[in-house]
């Protein structure tokens, strides 16, 4: 890593190392301390890991909970809903977003296997990149809980979370990538360029070309994380104005009513659809026969699917497959 690598990380994260050693090894991965010596990120992974669900727990009273007028502690919600949303919180999708968000996968320092097969580009890779540059900061600062503190809050920004929902999680960064590779073109690239003279001093320029679109787009930010993020902003709108953002037939080629129920949530998680709602009631026919009404929502569809089956499964399965092709279908309705 050069100097400049070790301030713009530093810059982004809002904190300075007393020992840059420990900033570097965080970032380098298993792979490369095979071919060449070393320590790699792996243990401060583990430490990281503990820090981060240590801060969070130790927030969340002050989030859902209060000392009531008996001395006692109340919380807004029960232990498997904070449980949850903690999960939620920390797990790989969502460490592995805000290492987009900020720019930092493009530091990694990994061995020739793991550039081989775009290993920064991997969600548990970035998962790791986050929990262990934590736990850097962690044995930098000597556990020092402010800095723990305030480090975990810049880089995971859960009251932002907290306030737009969980499902923000997919930034302009992460659905350009999420784009970029359903249409085979690899991962974006971003130009910087400094530039020196601003009324508010030196500010980044981040420029991007999208394949088969004759257009550059150009932002500026104070810092490359901000101006990357711009950017990105500014191409989503751009995609999604046109028309050539949202097209679930990327995500679902094969519909299958095998597979529906999957495919159904894969359009879900890539924010295509609202999360699909099953209602299954059970009943008996006049034979005293076990029968299933069920009913599968979706908040884009005009009308919901329903019907009365013998087998659970295999009615959520039939009615999921016959929402999927609704949604498809709407999907090109739309073009």
């Amino acid at each position: 890593m050069t100097q400049q690598h070790f301030e713009e990380i530093e810059e982004t994260i809002g904190y300075r190392f007393t020992n840059r050693t420990l900033l570097q090894q965080a970032f380098v991965r298993k792979s490369y301390s095979d071919e060449n010596g070393g320590q790699n990120n792996e243990v401060l992974e583990f430490l990281g890991d503990s820090v981060l669900g240590f801060v969070l727990t130790k927030k969340m009273p002050e989030w859902w909970g209060k000392i009531n007028q008996d001395k006692q502690f109340e919380s807004k919600f029960n232990e498997s809903q904070l449980t949850e949303f903690r999960k939620k919180l920390v797990c790989k999708e969502m460490l592995s977003s805000r290492i987009d968000i900020l720019g930092l996968n493009e530091y990694l320092i990994m061995g020739k296997g793991d550039i081989k097969n775009h290993a920064e580009e991997d969600a548990s890779v970035k998962e790791d990149t986050f929990e262990a540059l934590i736990g850097a900061v962690a044995l930098d600062s000597n556990f020092q809980q402010d800095v723990l503190d305030r480090m975990v809050f810049q880089m995971l920004d859960p009251e932002f979370y907290l306030k737009e929902g969980l499902d923000a999680g997919k930034n302009p960064i992460s659905l350009l990538q999420e784009w970029f590779q359903r249409k085979g073109h690899g991962l974006p690239t971003y130009d910087f360029q400094l530039i020196i003279g601003t009324f508010a001093g030196p500010w980044e320029r981040c420029s991007l070309v999208i394949p088969g679109i004759d257009q550059t787009f150009s932002e500026l930010g104070p810092s490359k994380p901000k101006a990357r993020m711009a950017v990105a902003e500014a191409a989503i709108d751009y995609l999604d104005k046109n028309g050539l953002l949202f097209n679930p037939n990327d995500i679902v080629k094969n519909p299958s009513e095998e597979n529906a129920i999957n495919q159904l949530n894969q359009l879900f998680q890539n924010g295509f659809i609202s999360e699909p709602k099953y209602i299954n009631e059970e009943s008996k026919d006049e034979n005293r026969n076990i029968i299933w009404r069920i009913e599968v929502h979706v908040k884009e569809l005009p009308n919901d699917r329903k019907g009365t089956f013998t087998s659970k499964k295999e009615g959520n399965r039939s009615l999921a497959y016959k929402t999927l092709l609704d949604v498809l279908s709407l999907n090109k309705t739309k073009k």
